[in-house]
This record gives C-alpha cells, structure tokens and sequence, in this order.
C-alpha cells in the first residue's frame, strides 16, 4: 500500500460533502491485479505526476461508470498527452 497525498475537499465543489477521507492511498490490489495488468505503459509514464495530478489538476469531472468515482485530469507537457488518474 503507498500513500500519495491528501485530497483538496475544496476542489470537489459539490461533491466535497461526499468526500469520506482525504488521503490518496494506491493499494497494491489495484497496481499488481489492475494497473499493472492493463495500464503497466501508462503508470510508467505518470507515476512520477501522480501526486501532482491529484494535488493541482486542470479538470475534476465525475466518473459515469462507476458511483461515487471522481476523475482527475491535467496535461502533462513532458509526455506531451493529457493524463487521467
């Protein structure tokens, strides 16, 4: 389990109320049986943006598949493509 960072409620506008913790934590279940599976090229590339994704992103849009997912969206000028986390 790794620790990332803490969540802005402020950033969530409406959804902040909905907010049960602040802190960011990429449990190994998702990185070896998910990420890793199927993003493995992707999380190389992003994960030295992660915190910064979460921390300051351009965009903050609910997730429409699955209830109560928000997802945080900032271009990446280094890697030259948007970067969804």
């Amino acid at each position: 389990m790794q620790y990332i960072t803490n969540l802005d409620r402020k950033k969530l506008g409406v959804y902040e109320n909905r907010l049960i913790t602040e802190e960011v934590i990429l449990t190994d279940e998702r990185l070896y049986e998910h990420i890793l599976l199927f993003h493995e090229e992707e999380y190389k590339q992003l994960r030295p943006y992660i915190k910064s994704i979460i921390e300051d992103p351009d965009y903050i849009v609910e997730d429409n598949r699955r209830e109560d997912t928000m997802i945080y969206l900032k271009e990446i000028d280094d890697i030259g493509k948007n970067s969804t986390i």
